[in-house]
């Protein structure tokens, strides 16, 4: 059973290994290119480390006048946000998920109880994870220069960033046992993963909150500090958490029943039933949950973003090291309108397309745990549930954009920003056509390959991202950069939208939505 386990988690997880091991090569790669000399650095060093806003985005710098210092201080938050977001997401689908789709069940008629097969999953979540570590520790081999090199260092790196996410998909694993539905399960691990998040912020940013960072496991992973003299107490504490969290989920699954969970409404109350009198409500209804929770990641981001825009650019014109910071994005930064262009992409446009691949998976999860079916058996056809699910889930993309670039402007303005609520509302169009071809793709992935419904959403989104902005770091070809969508995406509102690019992808996402709905309505429903 555990091989079976490792075996569902390893194509993830490996991926992610890959994609760390890149990202921390081109930080390595970039850096070297801006800053060849140590004056430079030295520079670069001073600017980055007395700047507020970056520390409380990106942790506390520490010996960036290095190529090991830098990589692992820049590459820190990305990995942390990658890494968490696997860790919650895989322990809540072998666990909860394949309770929802009936797996479970299976699973426990053999000769093991269910805390045993718990206890199997979870040593699945901690036995994969090595594919993360050993990414991590291949990036590093390949980021640091052979002089700098210090395998206990790298070693410390990898591990603490992989405990992330063994941490966090721990706690999956334990809202799994707390909450009926996975999509609750996942709203309260990503809860957690936030509030993490935003702990870590205030502890690195804020004067005399230096302890604060040890209330929060990502603070514990600052407190490491690979290649500034490696901490082992941060590391066991990562450690004793993640076990901790995962006995804990153990011990819970031998409290309940299968199928059911400790929290749960209450059978003997009223039932509830708003916006259940049509397909329309109900889609509403059920999607309602993690549109908020969207709403609400998107909005915080980027007020912060937003809010640091005026002193990034201050210290950007003002320090002579900090131009060369303009080699790390793919056009040039020296406006708040330029920052913002530069940020909306990374904030909106990536959380759309994420958010559009999701409710998709959403959509396949209700054919693959069976409760289609029960609905299909009405006078309903597959493609009365379906369009109005989608309709329902364009609409939330449009608000979240909308709210997110907003957001952004509002933060920028309340700390002397420039930059015009009218310039900012019609950087907001240039996200929905993009989310639209990335649900399309889905959609049709949904008609097609069922089964491969949620691996294709998702990675599609991601690998045609890490394409764009890895390969304009790298100065690729235009052929290359232009197979991503995001290549074509105009960096609102520092240029005008492209009329013509968004018009391409929200035909293409339409016709590919449509053709998704008619093989979807024409083949049999697939459970996973």
């Amino acid at each position: 059973m555990l091989r079976f386990q490792v075996r569902r988690l390893a194509f993830g997880a490996g991926s992610w290994g890959i994609l760390s091991l890149v990202l921390l090569w081109a930080t390595s790669s970039l850096y070297q290119r801006a800053y060849p000399d140590e004056e430079g650095r030295a520079l670069l060093a001073l600017s980055l480390g007395s700047n507020k806003a970056l520390v409380a985005m990106l942790g506390t710098p520490r010996r960036l006048e290095t190529v090991s210092g830098f990589v692992t201080w820049r590459s820190s938050l990305g990995l942390v946000i990658v890494i968490g977001i696997w860790g919650l997401l895989a322990g809540t689908r072998i666990l909860r998920g394949d309770e929802e789709s009936g797996r479970w069940e299976f699973l426990v008629s053999q000769p093991i109880s269910s805390q045993g097969a718990t206890a199997v999953a979870v040593a699945a979540l901690w036995t994969s994870s090595l594919f993360i570590f050993f990414g991590l520790l291949a990036g590093m081999l390949l980021a640091v220069p052979g002089g700098e090199f210090r395998t206990p260092d790298s070693v410390a790196f990898a591990a603490s960033h992989t405990l992330i996410g063994v941490v966090f998909a721990s706690v999956g694993a334990l809202t799994s046992q707390m909450f009926l539905q996975r999509r609750t399960a996942n709203l309260a691990a990503g809860g957690l993963f936030v509030a993490s998040l935003l702990a870590r912020a205030v502890s690195a940013g804020s004067e005399g909150m230096s302890w604060f960072s040890w209330t929060t496991p990502v603070g514990w992973l600052d407190e490491v500090r690979p290649y500034a003299g490696v901490r082992p107490g941060p590391l066991l504490l990562l450690v004793a958490s993640a076990g901790a969290i995962s006995a804990a989920a153990v011990w819970l699954a031998r409290q309940r029943d299968v199928g059911d969970a400790l929290i749960r409404r209450s059978e003997h109350g009223p039932t509830r039933g708003i916006l259940l009198g049509n397909v329309v409500g109900a889609s509403v209804r059920f999607t309602l949950g993690g549109f908020l929770g969207w709403l609400a990641a998107a909005i915080a981001i980027n007020f912060t973003f937003g809010a640091m825009a005026p002193s990034l650019m201050k210290a950007l014109v003002e320090s002579e090291a900090f131009q060369r910071f303009r080699f790390f994005i793919p056009f040039d930064l020296v406006t708040v309108k330029a920052y913002l262009g530069f940020t909306l992409q990374l904030t909106v446009g990536i959380v759309v397309c994420l958010m559009a691949a999701t409710h998709v998976v959403g959509a396949r999860n209700e054919e693959s745990t069976g409760r289609l079916d029960v609905l299909l058996s009405s006078p309903i056809s597959r493609r009365e549930w379906i369009w109005p699910r989608l309709l329902v889930g364009i609409c939330q993309l449009g608000v979240v954009g909308v709210a997110g670039t907003m957001a952004a402007w509002l933060g920028q303005a309340a700390f002397g920003g420039d930059v015009g609520a009218a310039a900012a509302a019609g950087a907001s169009a240039a996200f929905l056509p993009l989310a639209l071809l990335y649900l399309g793709a889905g959609v049709a992935a949904m008609g097609v390959a069922p089964r491969a419904t949620a691996g294709f959403a998702w990675s599609s989104v991601i690998v045609s991202f890490f394409t764009y902005w890895i390969g304009a770091l790298l100065e690729a070809p235009r052929w290359i950069l232009g197979l991503s969508p995001f290549y074509h995406l105009a960096p609102a509102p520092l240029r005008p939208v492209n009329l013509v690019s968004a018009a391409v992808m929200g035909v293409l996402g339409a016709a590919l939505t449509v053709l998704g709905v008619e093989l979807f309505a024409r083949r049999d429903l697939a459970s996973e």
